[in-house]
């Protein structure tokens, strides 16, 4: 005869009980999703969100300008107050912009066949130049840190009070008073619209791409002419030598608010900025008499 089925051991007492919970770092999921877009496609996934927003205006700044480290949120922020490359529309980010911004790849946007954009998995096409992406929209400042290595209490991303925090801590903010109607000073935008976003991204230095679990090696530190080549070029034109032509205005043609594009460039030892490329959206052609 078969012997008995034995009884099942009993529970481990809860004091001996270990929890476990497989996990992927947000850094890793970053990283993935940086081999499915190229570098290349960055600003046109901002103009597609920018359009997505119901902006009427978009802008793009590459920057070579430096500004002070004294008076940070942290100390460890003192990198990324260099090279930067902006991008300006004029709206302004709503609550659920500030959910979908937040969940990775899963934007709530995504699901809506009006959007091409709006935060999606495309948006995170920011981190081939950066690992902490900032902006000012209305009147708040935000900055994210997947390595949650560079923010006060190792905190994820935070968002405060911008016009508050630029006078507690005027370095943080002087990178994007002025630019494009943004005076985070006044606490106010001098826009048409009387509102803005402005994304400031910091280009990643070859020091930060030695820690970064994002994007690492020389590839992950992109210079000021290598973005200029890389992803602002191909924003601006199609082909190369004689047959290069530009595509701001092919571009105005697949959205739905966006009517201006405006593309400058703030060069090492420059007093300004300089405008490279703009497009105006033709005016919508009067239907033929009946």
């Amino acid at each position: 005869p078969s012997p008995p089925p034995q009884a099942p051991p009993p529970p481990s007492p809860p004091s001996q009980r270990r929890t476990l919970q497989q996990v992927n770092p947000i850094t890793a999921r970053l990283r993935d999703i940086l081999r499915n877009y190229s570098s290349a496609q960055l600003l046109n996934e901002m103009l597609q969100n920018a359009d997505d927003a119901g902006s009427s205006e978009f802008k793009v700044l590459l920057s070579a300008r430096t500004f002070g480290t004294a008076s940070l949120l942290s100390p460890a922020l003192a990198d990324m107050q260099g090279a930067a490359l902006y991008q300006f529309d004029d709206a302004q980010f709503r609550p659920d912009d500030y959910e979908s911004i937040q969940r990775v790849g899963d934007g709530t946007k995504l699901g809506d066949p009006t959007k091409t954009g709006q935060f999606g998995l495309g948006f995170n096409s920011v981190y081939h130049v950066t690992d902490t992406p900032m902006f000012v929209s209305g009147r708040d400042f935000v900055v994210f840190d997947p390595h949650e290595a560079h923010l006060p209490d190792g905190l994820p991303g935070l968002c405060e009070d911008a016009s508050s925090l630029s006078r507690a801590c005027p370095d943080q903010l002087a990178p994007f008073q002025g630019i494009f109607g943004c005076d985070v000073d006044a606490g106010c935008w001098r826009t048409r619209s009387g509102q803005g976003t402005l994304f400031r991204l910091p280009l990643r230095t070859r020091e930060a791409a030695g820690r970064s679990r994002i994007k690492d090696g020389r590839g992950g530190a992109p210079s000021f002419e290598e973005v200029l080549r890389q992803i602002v070029d191909p924003f601006l034109y199609e082909g190369s030598g004689e047959g290069r032509e530009t595509t701001l205005h092919r571009r105005l043609l697949f959205l739905r608010f966006v009517e201006r594009i405006e593309v400058y460039v703030w060069p090492p030892g420059a007093e300004q900025m300089s405008l490279l490329a703009s497009a105006t959206a033709l005016p919508a052609a009067s239907p033929p008499d009946a």
